[in-house]
């Protein structure tokens, strides 16, 4: 495995730690991995010098998303913490995925709002806020983590910021692909060995 990715492992179980109460203080973790001390100290450099955690102090303010920037929104993903659409960046003509952390009570995938526009926190002093304020910091986590990462298998992250409504936001590079490795792996359901050996490469890759 290579060190970003070793990197990557570390910096990802460290944070589920931390979302527990339970994360060891960075220095241990560098000490535990000395042939990685220089680069771990350059990534917890960068997520300590952001609010990690609930009980940090108030959100950063994020740069306002300028209304012509992207255009043309397309929902291609969802999940539990956010929706990601495909968007155009006018000011650099390319594709970008752009993701907008999901309120809480709506649905992820396709039945998301149509663009990231549509998306509006709850009122305030609800549970739905706690929920929302809560989803934004794991959101914002994600968001610095990526950022502090370089490797191939890491897509790298454009912009950081927040919508009109006040919904945080990042863009990144669009990887376009044909199928998922299940959709890969299903095809060669019974197929000769040969050929079920060939997904053996883009497995590891994922791994």
């Amino acid at each position: 495995m290579g060190s970003e990715s070793r990197i990557e492992g570390i910096l990802a179980e460290w944070q589920e730690q931390l979302d527990q109460g339970e994360a060891p203080a960075p220095d241990e973790v560098i000490a535990a991995h000395p042939d990685l001390a220089d680069r771990l100290r350059e990534c917890f450099a960068v997520l300590l010098s952001m609010p990690i955690g609930e009980s940090q102090a108030p959100d950063p303010e994020l740069r306002p998303l300028v209304s012509d920037r992207y255009s043309v929104f397309r929902r291609v993903a969802g999940g539990g913490m956010g929706l990601v659409y495909w968007a155009i960046d006018n000011d650099l003509n390319r594709e970008v995925a752009f993701k907008v952390i999901r309120a809480p009570g709506t649905q992820g995938g396709e039945a998301g709002p149509a663009t990231p526009g549509d998306v509006v926190p709850p009122a305030q002093e609800t549970d739905a806020s706690r929920a929302f304020e809560a989803l934004k910091q794991r959101f914002l986590q994600e968001a610095w983590v990526t950022a502090g990462l370089a490797h191939p298998g890491i897509v790298p992250v454009y912009e950081l910021g927040q919508t009109g409504a006040g919904v945080p936001y990042y863009t990144m590079r669009f990887v376009r692909g044909e199928q998922t490795l299940a959709d890969a792996i299903a095809g060669v359901e019974g197929a000769p060995l040969e050929e079920r050996l060939q997904l053996l490469e883009p497995f590891l890759k994922v791994c």
